[in-house]
């Protein structure tokens, strides 16, 4: 039995997945939910990306990247 499609579905998988990290993760930027960061200049963008950079390790934040492109992507 030979199923096509399944060798797409690893790809298929790890975009899918990167996109629902993205969009769940998105509300964990510290004023609400999640990791607060210490450092505050006072700019919210340098807040939250201060707060995103300290609360995610690397691979998280790589993930957090592929589904955000994934989802703004046309």
């Amino acid at each position: 039995m030979d199923i096509p499609s399944v060798r797409h579905a690893l790809p298929a998988y790890y975009v899918i997945a990167s996109a629902e990290a993205s969009s769940n993760l998105a509300r964990y930027d510290g004023v609400e939910y999640g990791h607060r960061s210490k450092l505050d200049d006072g700019s919210e963008e340098t807040y939250a990306r201060n707060t995103r950079s300290e609360g995610f390790g690397a691979e998280v934040q790589r993930r957090l990247l592929a589904g955000t492109f994934v989802l703004s992507a046309q």
